[in-house]
């Protein structure tokens, strides 16, 4: 009989929820069509930090959270060897969508002030997607949204701010 030999060495799972903490797995694919989990004794390491974050422990547990939709990369070192692969970070099924800031009104000038949407998903958890939605002003002389949710007053006046996501 033939002996067991490594035919690749994977990353799991491929893709992963935005804002759903997910734990990766290096499996070993042999020749006669086995697999054996290389997990234990992994480090891990995010190759894009802004689109899958590292959370406590990451490098050791292999647990990273989707931070943006997109595609990110993961990085295992087992020994001598060290793989990447490509992540797919999805969007789950967003049930309603909530508009937040830290105040209701805003001095003429200022900027930089945080806007939340925060998402809630089909399994109830939540997470803050502005970056990922598109900001919709009923003014926009009065302020203006940037693409990652920061808000500038530049008119006197009022303007009610929404966030779409999709179409």
């Amino acid at each position: 009989t033939k002996a067991k030999e490594v035919v690749s060495v994977e990353i799991y799972p491929k893709s992963v929820a935005l804002g759903s903490p997910s734990r990766f797995k290096l499996l070993a694919l042999y020749n006669n069509n086995t697999s054996g989990d290389l997990t234990s004794g992994v480090t891990w390491e995010s190759v894009n930090p802004d689109f899958l974050q590292t959370i406590s422990q990451s490098a050791t547990s292999g647990v990273f959270t989707g931070a943006k939709i997109g595609l990110a990369g993961v990085r295992a070192k087992y020994g001598t060897m060290t793989v990447v692969s490509r992540i797919d970070i999805q969007m789950p099924r967003i049930m309603s969508i909530r508009v937040t800031a830290d105040a209701d009104s805003f001095l003429l000038g200022s900027s930089d002030i945080p806007i939340a949407a925060i998402a809630t998903f089909a399994g109830g958890s939540t997470y803050n997607i502005a970056s990922s939605v598109t900001w919709i002003l009923s003014d926009p002389s009065i302020a203006a949204v940037s693409t990652d949710g920061l808000l500038e007053a530049t008119f006197p006046g009022e303007a009610l701010v929404t966030a779409q996501y999709g179409t």
